[in-house]
């Protein structure tokens, strides 16, 4: 059974814009130290930092809430599966509500363009 869906777009030039703006802060506040470690490796920062922030925004909205019970970008870590998948670990009140409605999974794709990047992420 699906229990959520979510979809998230971002493009380049934004994040770009955003990072320029508020550079480390914005980094701190969003990613966990292991995506932080992950996009410092990476040939291109910028887009791989728009598709994990996709990737965190399509994940909030498959629980459709989660700002008003605390959630926080921080407690949603999206890393890299042998072979290139990725991976979504949860924690804090994500693992709660998973645990809550008995959700058994929760999968999301990360893809991009020359652009932008796009996620898409199910809860079921």
């Amino acid at each position: 059974m699906i229990r959520g869906t979510g979809v998230d777009i971002v493009s380049f030039q934004r994040m770009a814009d955003i990072l320029w703006r508020s550079g480390s802060a914005f980094l701190r506040r969003t990613f966990t130290e292991g995506e932080l470690l992950f996009l410092s490796a990476h040939r291109d920062p910028t887009a791989l930092c728009a598709a994990l922030f996709a990737g965190k925004e399509a994940v909030f909205k498959t629980f459709g809430s989660g700002w008003e019970r605390g959630g926080s970008f921080r407690d949603i870590e999206i890393d890299r599966l042998e072979g290139g998948l990725p991976h979504v670990a949860l924690r804090g009140i994500f693992a709660e509500m998973m645990k809550e409605d008995g959700s058994l999974s929760l999968t999301v794709r990360l893809s991009s363009c020359a652009t932008a990047a796009l996620a898409m992420a199910i809860r079921g």
